[in-house]
């Protein structure tokens, strides 16, 4: 068990045969979040290492790289018409999604806190969502604060 130190708690971080428990606290100890990411792409060090590398990628407007970890179809929003079905529709969406907004809400978000459960992995209370698919965690729902 290891404990990462917050501005306004701790993160502890248990690993067992299951997968990594992830516990955040406030400064008094009180319990924020419990989840358990369970399976080998599902590490903690991994998760934050990824959700790092996003918020990088396009702070740095790397496409190509942002491109490689999304998972097609994106979901961005909720309802029908957010579903990306094709690596052609996020292209010509890209700019729309990735705009300055998001960027800026992207880059306020701490990649420590991680959250699992059964729909995957997420940041930034639910803003962006990732998933393991052949073997490599990829993003699957982004959730944009504005709409």
């Amino acid at each position: 068990s290891r404990a990462i130190p917050l501005a306004d708690g701790e993160i502890r971080v248990t690993t067992t045969d299951d997968g990594d428990e992830i516990e955040i606290v406030d400064k008094d100890g009180d319990l924020l979040s419990l989840s358990v990411c369970a399976g080998p792409e599902k590490r903690y060090d991994a998760l934050v290492g990824f959700f790092r590398a996003f918020q990088r990628a396009v702070a740095l407007g790397q496409r190509d790289q942002v491109l490689e970890m999304l998972h097609v179809p994106l979901r961005v929003g909720r309802g029908e018409e957010g579903i990306l079905r094709s690596r052609d529709r996020i292209l010509s969406a890209y700019i729309e999604v990735f705009d300055e907004s998001f960027l800026q809400q992207l880059k306020a978000i701490d990649p420590r806190r991680v959250f699992c459960n059964w729909q995957g992995v997420m940041i930034g209370e639910g803003m962006v969502w990732a998933e393991v698919y052949d073997g490599e965690l990829q993003i699957i729902t982004i959730n944009r604060p504005d709409g």
